[in-house]
């Protein structure tokens, strides 16, 4: 029977099988960040979203007003003013949509590179788990001769004893 620790190289099975681990770990937390900053986004672009449609509905209620009756200057300048305090606020809003996005970018750019790490570990895996085969079909073989030949000797002596 072969013995799985006569393996000369089975400390480099259980390092490739410690990085393939390390490879799944960092490419799952890859994938998460990836995710958490895809929600991001989108909460972001629905606050963006939400900002333009107060800044329309505010400007359809003026023009209600503005209908219904006259307005003094002041009121449509203060108005004026207000409306541009909405709209830098939605430049900011859509300036962190555009700083989250960048940060998906770089989460995918990572997750992609965590998953080029796990497939090389996985291969490196896979080529010393082929040699560990290998060497152990071989051993398999080298003892079935070496049972054959135990066998071939022991056949051979009663032969000669029963000569």
């Amino acid at each position: 029977m072969v013995n799985d620790d006569d393996y000369d190289l089975d400390v480099l099975f259980r390092l490739r099988k410690e990085e393939r681990d390390l490879a799944e770990e960092r490419y799952g937390d890859a994938m998460a960040a990836h995710r958490a900053c895809g929600k991001k986004v989108q909460k972001l672009e629905q606050r963006h979203r939400e900002l333009i449609g107060e800044r329309k509905q505010k400007c359809r209620e003026f023009d209600e007003e503005l209908a219904a009756g006259p307005a003094t200057m002041a009121r449509m300048q203060g108005f004026d003013r207000y409306i541009a305090g909405l709209r830098q606020r939605e430049e900011e809003a859509w300036s962190r949509v555009e700083t989250a996005r960048q940060k998906r970018r770089r989460a995918r750019r990572e997750m992609e590179r965590a998953h080029d790490e796990l497939l090389a570990a996985v291969r490196q895996l896979k080529a010393v788990e082929k040699h560990r085969e290998k060497w152990r079909a071989a051993k398999t073989v080298e003892e079935k001769r070496r049972v054959s030949a135990k066998m071939d000797d022991v056949a051979s002596r009663v032969w000669r004893q029963h000569r």
